[in-house]
């Protein structure tokens, strides 16, 4: 590499990245995947209603953008039926999302990038980006927990409230350490 494109830093990496069509595709697909885990997991995506077509508003929506239920969990303000799915939709949980989506693509794109060059990395270069990932769906599983902690009964209820209640330092953990494991990876990115 010349000195001119180490020069570039990491907006350069960044465009050899993009042109690495197999960890775009792959970090695109897992970081999908990501996307609707998460948003199911806070309980904006759920089951459908057999049957139904349907679209509500709430009357006060421009007002429920930036009302909060929870630490980083925000009120829905449109709810879309179908037959096979309902949406509710909260733009703050969508962005929040969004943002946490694309830090997942930056990490795994750049560790697929780094995983087939073997000569760019040591065996744990690539791999950090992929551990903060985890933070996150812990943040997203929080609110869900009492369902799966119920056949614990009085053990979980503890537990279970203090998930809920780390919520509030997992989302930005992940969000660090996914900015983190990002920088650190697209540092060594190279031609494929």
């Amino acid at each position: 590499m010349t000195e001119l494109n180490k020069s570039k830093g990491l907006v350069y990496k960044f465009g050899i990245l993009l042109k690495d069509k197999v960890s775009v595709r792959y970090g695109f697909l897992a970081s999908v995947l990501y996307l609707i885990l998460y948003m199911w997991s806070i309980g904006s995506i759920r089951g459908g209603q057999a049957g139904v077509w349907q679209v509500d508003t709430a009357p006060n929506m421009m007002d429920m953008i930036f009302r909060s239920s929870a630490p980083f969990l925000w009120e829905a303000s449109v709810r879309w039926v179908t037959p096979l799915f309902t949406l509710v939709f909260a733009p703050m949980n969508l962005l929040l999302g969004l943002v946490l989506t694309d830090l997942v693509f930056l990490n795994l794109a750049a560790t697929i990038n780094l995983y087939r060059q073997p000569k760019s990395c040591r065996l744990d270069a690539g791999t950090k980006g992929i551990w903060a990932i985890v933070p996150s769906f812990l943040s997203g599983f929080a609110c869900c927990v009492p369902t799966f902690l119920i056949p614990l009964a009085s053990v979980s209820a503890s537990l279970t409230v203090y998930v809920i209640w780390l919520r509030q330092f997992l989302i930005p953990l992940s969000i660090l350490l996914l900015m983190w494991g990002a920088w650190y990876a697209m540092k060594r990115v190279q031609n494929v």
